[in-house]
Formats: C-alpha cells, sequence, structure tokens
C-alpha cells in the first residue's frame, strides 16, 4: 500500500485503466473478461456509429461499441484493442485506444465531472474513481452500457424485447 501524508492508502479494489479520446477511464478489472489487440472487427450491416461490428473470441461471437468515435465526437478509430467486459450473462467488448494499466482504486465520488459532458457518454459511466497513479477517472460499467445498448435498439423499434441479448440489439443503436 502506498503512504500518502502519513496514512496507508486503503485499496478498495483494482481497475483496468485504458484510453479513450485521450482520456483515461477505468473498468472493474473483475469485470474484464479479456483484452484482445489486434483484433479483426467485423462491421455489422445497418449498424451505427457507436457499433463498430463484431469480434469472434475462440467461437464467441461478441459485439463490439466504440462510444467515442461517433458522429461529432471524432473520426472512427483505427485502434484495434477491444477491452471485453462482462456481466454475470452477457459480454461486450469495447474499442479503446490503448490499455495503460492496472490500478488499486482508492476512492468513489459519486458526482458528475463537467469535462465529461463533452467527450464521454454519460450513460455508461457508474461513478468516479481516485486511481492509484492517473488520479480521478470515470468508471464505465458493463451493466450500464449493455442497458444502453439495448434501450437504444427499442427505443428505435429495432428489438420490442428489453431481454433479448445483446447481440441482437448492437445493430439498433443509433
Amino acid at each position: 500500500m502506498k503512504e500518502q501524508g502519513g496514512k496507508k492508502a486503503v485499496s478498495l479494489g483494482k481497475a483496468l485503466v485504458f484510453k479513450a479520446r485521450g482520456r483515461s477511464l477505468a473498468c472493474e478489472l473483475n469485470k474484464v473478461k479479456e483484452i484482445v489487440r489486434f483484433a479483426t472487427i467485423t462491421p455489422l450491416p445497418n449498424s451505427t456509429a457507436r457499433v463498430a461490428g463484431v469480434i469472434n473470441v475462440r467461437g464467441e461471437v461478441v459485439p463490439v461499441v466504440d462510444f467515442w468515435s461517433e458522429e461529432g465526437c471524432g473520426p472512427r478509430s483505427n485502434s484495434k484493442t477491444v477491452v471485453i467486459i462482462q456481466t454475470e450473462q452477457e459480454s461486450i467488448g469495447l474499442k479503446v485506444e490503448r490499455v495503460s494499466s492496472i490500478e488499486d482504486i482508492h476512492a468513489y465520488d459519486l458526482g458528475n465531472n463537467p469535462e465529461d459532458q463533452d467527450t464521454l457518454v454519460p450513460e455508461i459511466i457508474s461513478c468516479h474513481v481516485y486511481l492509484s497513479k492517473s488520479g480521478l477517472a470515470p468508471m464505465v460499467d458493463a451493466g450500464l452500457i449493455i442497458e444502453y445498448i439495448k434501450a437504444q435498439a427499442s427505443a428505435r423499434g429495432r428489438v420490442d424485447d428489453k431481454d433479448i441479448h445483446v447481440s441482437s440489439a448492437a445493430g439498433g443503436i443509433p
């Protein structure tokens, strides 16, 4: 544990830190299934900017989203790094610029950060965390990402059932 002002800093868990749109973001390490570098992403027909496509990981088809390269937020990233995160039932890939590190979480901050408004999709951020090396970073949440995808597909009339698997809903993201 790292000393801070004469006190030992207590770790509240570990986070994978990655870069997207030049910002550091975090994801709880226990939600990370794996990191795929040089992924071949197959585009989905009729999908939109946030859906990069799907990848095949040892026979499992995993939808990949790119929240940071949508229209108005910059061109689609050429990165081929995908962080696969999971809930109890489903996996989803996040296209990222690069994976930076694994760090200790020292504190949670449930407040909103004004910097997030221009660069992030607030619906997928559960909170902000103070990390051992990177400082304050938004924490993306796998469950919120999957809920967001399903809600967007349902709102567009692409699916009638919110209990549908995320792979089926991925083509309906605006």
